[in-house]
């Protein structure tokens, strides 16, 4: 199949829209073929990953190892799901998942994805309530997923107008003060609140939560009954430099834990709801109720002998060292390029193997596309244009040097997978300085000459 015959067919089955904004990128004319360790491979290039997946791949591109398991178990036609056996594959991930929670959240429920997995933390934590409480607490950044739920307290798509399907209340993210309000009022009124869900680390937005704050909620939720959700999606598995944000901080645990992402060692959708013995026993934990909230595909064999081998990986490798020498290396490296290249007024954010690259670039470019020509004639790109360095930045990459990056909230996302060595952070940011050797302006015409030939 051609490259053209393939966005035919996202045009009319897939999806338009999707098909025209990867059709911005030069990468939307390569077919690619393969993926290997921090490398994608078309049937010419050989390209440089630095996304990992946006959270999935810490392991990179098919681990030799987690490709070995799938291999094995698929060889002994092993069993896949059943929901009337006992599963020990279910079993041993379980406990595995529990130990490296130091055993304080012990009953796992497994699904297919992050959202998935939140929203079986927020049916718990209700149910647990038995429905005499109807509001859930989270933060002025959150971001849960993109189901009806998940995505009524994720703040970045408060103005889709979804349907609501929950009460809600915002708190500002790492404000104690703003935690305080909320106890000012319960003492004037009914508590109503049920659950507090909080990402320890905000990936979207590379924003940590600090002990004090953590510690605050953790107390502030003991004291007023209401279960605390913390939604390590994207950061569990050791991508900030500890197996989970929050397990830096000592004797800080929630009541419920939501992971998934690399959990399936890049090979696996899979993801898992962990939660309190107490609780799970109260609201899943009786013949009557023990399943009422489950799915086709939860517990899936496969998956969980993925998930199972990514795991001993993770500890065997140590990735929480990769991580934190990651961030480190990424630092270092920035810290050259800001000085070599002050004009593009850049800062970095981030943690571990999480790290964002901002620019502050707006008012410079803006006679670009403020331009009456630029409004005419890249009319899909017009929405974008606050984005459109960043986008500029990206294609260039990838059309000059073979560096499949991705951007996001103005800045470069760099979160390649925890395997990648410092030979291939030192081309990454070679290629930046010379990149950065144009300037912000002549990056952007560059590109759009270029983007005639994409569409």
């Amino acid at each position: 199949m051609q490259i053209n015959e393939i966005k035919d067919l996202y045009e009319k089955y897939v999806n338009k829209g999707l098909k025209d904004e990867i059709s911005l990128f030069s990468f939307s004319n390569d077919i690619f073929l393969k993926g290997k360790g921090v490398f994608i491979y078309t049937k010419n290039k050989k390209i440089l990953d630095i996304t990992g997946g946006i959270g999935v791949l810490n392991h990179g591109h098919n681990h030799p190892k987690i490709i070995k398991s799938r291999i094995n178990y698929n060889k002994n036609f092993r069993l896949e799901v059943h929901k009337n056996i006992l599963s020990p594959h279910v079993a041993l991930l379980s406990k595995k998942i529990s130990k490296f929670l130091n055993n304080h959240l012990t009953n796992t429920y497994l699904c297919n994805s992050g959202a998935e997995s939140n929203e079986a933390s927020i049916k718990a934590a209700f149910r647990f309530h038995e429905g005499k409480r109807k509001t859930i607490l989270h933060s002025n950044i959150s971001f849960h997923g993109k189901l009806i739920t998940t995505g009524d307290i994720s703040s970045p798509l408060k103005n889709l107008n979804f349907p609501k399907s929950i009460k809600k209340k915002e708190f500002i993210f790492n404000s104690i003060e703003s935690i305080k309000k909320i106890e000012f009022d319960l003492k004037r009124k009914k508590n109503d609140y049920f659950a507090l869900i909080i990402e320890p680390y905000s990936a979207s937005t590379a924003t940590a939560t600090n002990e004090k704050f953590l510690k605050y909620i953790r107390n502030f939720c003991n004291k007023n009954k209401i279960l605390l959700i913390f939604d390590e999606i994207y950061t569990g598995w050791c991508k900030t430099g500890s197996t989970f944000y929050f397990q830096r901080f000592k004797n800080i645990y929630p009541d419920f834990l939501t992971t998934s992402k690399s959990l399936g060692g890049g090979k696996a959708s899979i993801a898992a709801c962990i939660m309190k013995k107490e609780i799970f026993n109260k609201v899943y934990g009786n013949i009557k109720s023990s399943s009422l909230h489950s799915t086709t595909f939860n517990g899936f064999g496969e998956e969980c002998i993925t998930a199972i081998e990514a795991l001993k990986i993770i500890g065997k490798d140590n990735y929480n060292a990769k991580a934190k020498s990651l961030g480190k290396k990424i630092n270092r490296e920035f810290l050259e390029l800001n000085n070599k290249f002050p004009d593009f007024r850049m800062k970095i954010k981030g943690c571990g193997g999480i790290q964002k690259i901002y620019f502050d670039l707006n008012q410079r470019i803006s006679k670009i596309y403020d331009n009456k020509n630029f409004k005419n004639n890249y009319k899909n790109l017009f929405f974008l244009k606050k984005k459109l360095f960043e986008i500029a930045l990206i294609d260039t990459l990838y059309f000059k040097y073979n560096i499949f990056a991705y951007h996001s909230l103005n800045s470069l996302v760099v979160s390649p997978s925890l395997i990648i060595n410092h030979k291939e952070i030192n081309y990454l940011f070679l290629s930046l300085k010379n990149v950065f050797k144009n300037t912000p302006e002549n990056i952007i015409k560059d590109y759009l000459k270029r983007l005639k030939s994409y569409v």
